[in-house]
């Protein structure tokens, strides 16, 4: 010390030395180093004291904790509609590629539409020729009867009929062979339109990125002044139950 020492005291465990001098001046040290003593307050602060100074660093952290987080909530507005984005991005796409695999599920079910009259048609041909030979053979039968007559009439119907099933079937097979090729050329266009989307989506994520990072930036800071206040409320409240 620098002065002359009024007073020595060493702790009840003999590890620390404390001395004090006539002009307030005290020094703590190791017992094993006394050549390096510490100064320490000779009269520290009431807790009346130490909770103004707590009260007024929290009032003057406030501005700082609300502009924090007014910048945190800014940024994570900006996230939350880079992420909407993204996602109307990356759903948009899925609704593509499975409108192109609806498509192609539904050319699928007209091509076998159209396979299955093409395997009907030649047995309802030969029917139509069976038929076509009865109507002959009833036309070649004495007509005088009315009864020959009503035979006739029936085979003819039969016929007619018939045939007119077999035109249904072959306008069938064409119907479903065009819209077999529509849906396959709705599918085409459907993939392509989703991999359109591809760099739209990439660019999306990219920008959703920085703004992460800048919301992560700003969280991070309002971490760290929300936890500077709660210790210092924690701080005044311990003062206030010791007052």
């Amino acid at each position: 010390m620098g002065e002359s020492v009024l007073d020595v005291a060493i702790t009840h465990d003999g590890t620390r030395i404390v001395a004090g001098d006539w002009t307030g001046q005290v020094l703590v040290s190791m017992t094993d180093t006394p050549e390096n003593p510490t100064p320490i307050a000779a009269n520290p602060p009431s807790a009346k004291q130490r909770q103004d100074e707590a009260t007024a660093k929290l009032a003057a952290l406030v501005p700082e904790f609300d502009a924090s987080l007014a910048e945190f909530n800014v940024a994570a507005a900006a996230l939350a509609t880079e992420t909407q984005k993204r996602v109307q991005l990356q759903t948009e796409k899925q609704q593509k590629l499975a409108a192109a695999e609806a498509a192609k599920q539904a050319a699928i079910v007209e091509i076998a539409k159209a396979e299955q009259i093409k395997n009907e048609l030649p047995g309802l041909t030969t029917q139509s020729r069976d038929q076509h030979d009865l109507v002959t053979s009833a036309r070649l039968q004495p007509l005088d009867a009315d009864a020959a007559q009503e035979e006739v009439a029936k085979r003819e119907t039969d016929l007619a009929n018939l045939l007119n099933s077999i035109a249904s079937k072959r306008r069938e097979q064409i119907a479903s062979r065009a819209l077999a090729v529509v849906k396959q050329q709705e599918e085409v266009a459907m993939i392509a339109a989703a991999e359109a989307m591809n760099p739209l989506i990439v660019a999306a994520e990219v920008a959703e990125a920085a703004v992460k990072a800048t919301a992560d930036a700003a969280k991070a800071k309002h971490d760290g002044v929300a936890a500077q206040r709660a210790e210092l409320e924690k701080l005044i409240a311990q003062l206030a139950a010791s007052i």
